[in-house]
């Protein structure tokens, strides 16, 4: 376990000395990544030795429990905090303009223009 945790530390130092770097060239970017490697460092140093040693203190079918539990929750914080799309507006009414201009043919067909009804009928 001590090789693990000073293989840890040899990595989050090599990733301060980059996040150094980054910072001398763009302050925003550099404050990004050191925010990012605290939090991998406290989730490295604190949290996972906690979990750890909770796990060995576990019998099997608890930790089992424990960890499908742990992943139903954090799939639950996932889609709460996913942006929803908001529907679809769709405009009222339909288009009032014809794609395709009328010809006497179609517009013959439904008896829409030349003889009326009721010459047609005499």
């Amino acid at each position: 376990m001590n090789t693990f945790f000073d293989t840890l530390e040899c990595l989050l130092g090599v990733g301060c000395i980059v996040v150094a770097f980054i910072y001398l060239v763009n302050h925003t970017a550099g404050t990004e990544a050191l925010k990012i490697l605290g939090i991998a460092a406290a989730i490295a140093f604190l949290a996972l030795p906690l979990v750890i040693q909770a796990l060995r203190e576990m019998n099997a079918p608890t930790a089992a429990l424990v960890i499908a539990a742990t992943s139903i929750t954090a799939y639950a914080i996932r889609e709460h905090r996913k942006p929803r799309k908001a529907p679809a507006q769709r405009p009222p009414g339909g288009e009032r303009k014809p794609l395709m201009p009328r010809t006497p043919e179609r517009s013959d067909e439904r008896g829409e223009a030349g003889e009326s009804h009721d010459e047609m009928g005499s």
